[in-house]
């Protein structure tokens, strides 16, 4: 086990990269040129050896693997699909400046249904709209060229992803804070796994930094990445553009698909299954307030009748009946019982499924 520190005390989340840092030492400066870097005509061009994949997680990987959400039955807690905009509704009348931190103790228990394992190459993941990525546990870099084959989907800077679990390499090497490491490094759950990669141990906040520090370490140039691409992938004054041309010819010789998640049958797939297990669950949750509220008869034959008819739709005005005759602490409280009895009924799935393993 090798362990190196990095400082990223910097909070300036920049890196820069307008020069290739690792493999490349001819560097000219110009000043006739408005201060940019010249590249040297001798320099190398990129290869697959070249690239790395870069992932975040909160899910150490045990055994060098990394397992998508469906194979492990994660869960999270989201909106449910009945009371949602009834209790937005209410919660921005009584807080109109803390309702999204209110709405939490409202969130239900939700299977993550995905199939599929995303990374960025080269570069730490930008949050979006679609998630954050920021403060995770555990950032895992592993070289692509193990993982050229039938198992990867697309392969894009920003979303390289993979259909089903990912086994790495004996290179891989883990980026962790030195808060959490020192948390685990004597835990026997994870002491031995440590043993097994290359770790990267951060003092500081700034996770970008801490990645391309590491991947440089390794031997990687690192690069800005925005939601779409490199940040600099098309611009010919940053090296970006130089790993942004490698990525394209690469991907047309091995006919490897470029194209983006957001629009790809997997995550059609997906989102269909999310929609049948929320109609389920959130079903499930708006029987048990129904249940165990205090909610009249009529209002509770109403909703059934509803959801008999279209499990995908209630009426606004009916969820905030509901919501007004239960009462905000109480739907909490029934909330709180929901997600409990949910997991546990999930812990006990896992115990199965492992003892058949």
């Amino acid at each position: 086990m090798e362990i190196i520190y990095l400082d990223c005390t910097d909070e300036d989340t920049y890196i820069p990269d307008y020069k290739r840092k690792v493999k490349d030492q001819h560097f000219i400066y110009d000043p006739y040129f408005e201060d940019k870097w010249l590249i040297d005509e001798k320099l190398q061009p990129y290869t697959l050896d070249d690239c790395a994949l870069v992932r975040t997680t909160e899910a150490f990987p045990f055994n060098h693997e990394i397992h998508t959400p469906a194979y492990d039955h994660a869960y999270d807690f989201g909106d449910s699909m009945y009371l949602n905009d009834a209790l937005y509704d209410i919660l921005c009348k009584k807080y109109p400046d803390a309702w999204m931190e209110e709405s939490k103790k409202y969130a239900v228990y939700s299977p993550n249904p995905r199939q599929t394992l995303h990374f960025t190459l080269n570069g730490f993941v930008q949050s979006h709209m679609m998630g954050n990525f920021e403060d995770r546990d555990f950032i895992i870099i592993e070289p692509l060229k193990y993982h050229i084959d039938e198992s990867l989907c697309a392969l894009r800077p920003e979303d390289t992803y993979f259909k089903g679990n990912l086994q790495l390499s004996n290179e891989s090497a883990l980026v962790i804070s030195e808060e959490k490491y020192e948390q685990i490094k004597n835990d026997p759950k994870y002491s031995k796994d440590l043993e097994n990669y290359r770790l990267f141990i951060y003092t500081g906040k700034n996770q970008v930094l801490a990645v391309n520090q590491a991947l440089n370490e390794m031997g990687y140039d690192g690069f800005l990445m925005s939601n779409n691409y490199f940040t600099n992938g098309s611009s010919k004054d940053y090296p970006a553009k130089e790993m942004t041309d490698f990525l394209v010819t690469f991907c047309k010789q091995n006919e490897i698909s470029q194209s983006s998640h957001f629009y790809s049958e997997e995550r059609a797939i997906e989102n269909e299954e999310r929609i049948t297990l929320a109609q389920q669950i959130d079903g499930r949750h708006l029987r048990y307030i129904l249940e165990n509220g205090q909610v009249s008869s009529e209002i509770k034959e109403k909703v059934l009748e509803q959801i008999e008819y279209n499990p995908s739709w209630i009426d606004k005005d009916l969820m905030k009946k509901i919501i007004d005759q239960i009462g905000l602490d109480n739907l909490a409280i029934l909330t709180k019982q929901f997600n409990e009895m949910m997991i546990s009924e999930n812990a006990k799935v896992v115990d199965e499924t492992n003892k058949h393993m």
